[in-house]
């Protein structure tokens, strides 16, 4: 089945699935949420990474939060400093 956009629809139960894997769980913990066995949720998996094209769970992480798959740019990354070390230094 798919969106008239031609890209794949996951089922309800897929998208559940996804969502419960943005939250971190393991499988065998989003089995236990929706009351279905550890291996009904690899098989899940298995559906959505191939409807998707998706590889691993970063990327199905950042599919369920509708993230850009691009990589971001070195100019949106900023850079860090740690404020308590340097305010240490100086005391």
């Amino acid at each position: 089945m798919t969106r008239t956009g031609g890209a794949p629809e996951l089922s309800t139960r897929e998208q559940q699935v996804l969502q419960q894997i943005a939250l971190g769980l393991t499988h065998r913990q989003i089995g236990r949420r929706l009351g279905i066995s550890q291996h009904t949720v690899d098989t899940y998996v298995k559906r959505i990474r191939a409807k998707l094209g998706l590889g691993n769970k970063a990327e199905l992480t950042r599919a369920a939060l509708g993230v850009d798959q691009a990589e971001p740019s070195s100019s949106a990354i900023a850079p860090t400093t740690n404020a308590s070390h340097s305010a240490a230094g100086r005391r």
